[in-house]
């Protein structure tokens, strides 16, 4: 994960703002293959009481994004497109909770 400064406490207060019990990242950032002007994939997985709605994932989203300093966008698995699933869930770099 080259290039992603990750401030521990502020992502884990998100995280438990959000109800998040996994998140990871994914893409060029996982592979290290990031750019000044990449974004930042990450795969989320919520407990029970976890966010609902868009408003909230965009909420989410928006906080994480400070937190990178970067352009984050944020997926469910369930949103996966089947056609990348595999290589997204075989790529994907946990930083926060367990897979």
């Amino acid at each position: 994960m080259v290039g992603l400064k990750i401030d521990r406490a502020e992502l884990e207060k998100i995280c438990t703002r959000y109800g998040v019990e996994f998140l990871g990242v994914f893409g060029s950032v996982a592979r290290g293959e990031d750019s000044p002007d990449s974004d930042v994939d990450m795969l989320v997985r919520f407990g029970k009481k976890g966010v609902k709605g868009l408003m909230g994932m965009v909420a989410m989203e928006r906080q994480l994004g400070e937190v990178f300093g970067k352009k984050v966008d944020l997926v469910t698995r369930d949103f996966l497109s089947p056609y990348f699933r595999e290589n997204i869930l075989a790529e994907v770099k946990p930083v926060y909770g367990k897979a």
